[in-house]
This record gives C-alpha cells, sequence and structure tokens, in this order.
C-alpha cells in the first residue's frame, strides 16, 4: 500500500506524502483494502479540482457579463474580491473607462502579484497620466513580472502623451 501512495505521489497524480502509509487500518484481511483507500483518495482529489475548475469558469462568466454591459461600478465592487480581482482587472483594462483609474491604483496594494500584474497592464491600456507615478513605484516591485509589466504600461502612457509645449507647432 505505501509502494501505492509513493508511486501516485512521484507520479504527481496525487499530494500525498511519500512515507503515507495505511496505518491504523486493519489491511490483514483484505489485500484490496489499501487500493480502496487510495482510490478514495484520488477521487476526492479529482472532485476538488473539479470544484475549483467549475468555479473559476463561474466566476469568469459573472465578470464577461459585468464587461459586455460595461458595468464599470461592478467591476470595480469586483476588484475588491480577492477571489475576482485579477479577472476584473483585466476586464476594467480592456473596457478602458478613466472611472476605474483610482480604483485600480489602490488595487496596486494587492497581495497576489497575478493581481497587481493584471492592474498594472489595466492602467497602461487606459493610459491615465495620473497612474504614472504609481506605475514607477511598480517598478520596484518584488516579482520581475510586476515590474515588465509596469514598464511596458508606462511606455504605452507615455506614448499617449501629447507633445510637450504650447500646442502650437509650426505656428
Amino acid at each position: 500500500m505505501a509502494a501505492a501512495i509513493t508511486l501516485a505521489a512521484s507520479s504527481g497524480i496525487m499530494a500525498v506524502p511519500a512515507q503515507a502509509s495505511t496505518r491504523g487500518y486493519d489491511t490483514s484481511g483484505n489485500p484490496w483494502t489499501g487500493l480502496l483507500i487510495t482510490i478514495v483518495i484520488l477521487l476526492g482529489v479529482i472532485a476538488f479540482a473539479l470544484g475549483y475548475i467549475s468555479l473559476d469558469r463561474l466566476e469568469q462568466r459573472r465578470i464577461d457579463g459585468k464587461k459586455e454591459r460595461r458595468d464599470i461600478d461592478g467591476l470595480i465592487k469586483a476588484l475588491r474580491s480577492p477571489w475576482l480581482s485579477t479577472k476584473a482587472a483585466r476586464a476594467l483594462g480592456e473596457i478602458g473607462d478613466e472611472r476605474a483609474i483610482e480604483p485600480l491604483i489602490s488595487a496596486l496594494s494587492c497581495r497576489s502579484a497575478e493581481t497587481r500584474e493584471a492592474v498594472v497592464d489595466a492602467l497602461g491600456n487606459i493610459g491615465d497620466q495620473r497612474a504614472v507615478e504609481k506605475l514607477n513605484a511598480a517598478l520596484d516591485d518584488r516579482y520581475v513580472s510586476v515590474r515588465e509589466h509596469a514598464r511596458t504600461s508606462i511606455e504605452k502612457i507615455k506614448g499617449r502623451a501629447p507633445p510637450a509645449g504650447n500646442g502650437n507647432a509650426g505656428a
């Protein structure tokens, strides 16, 4: 039995420590007991994974619905949720509404690097100069991906900036 669990764990099929055993179970009378325990554990892991995938798809549909309706307030509210913040930031960036600038800037303090990356991308897509100072601060983020996305977003915003001067070029 311990060999079956070790094989399953080492192959990545299930997340069970290699030293796991059937200690506490009487397997002396039935050679199938250990196998059945392994199967039950595997089924539990599979059920958990399927539940997580289903929840993720449901959340994505909720965000997509808000994006299609251009429900900026609903997406800003979703931005505050740890489960929805990354998806909401991406949706806000795709819509490009400037009402999302301040809530997105606030979301730069999120603990999730994936969310911070989505936020800096969204700020770059919206292209508002108010975000540049906070994006410059994101250049010091501890995650390389956040720093790289912040750099790209700053370049996008600076590329959209009006030329310096009084606007009367050639006059």
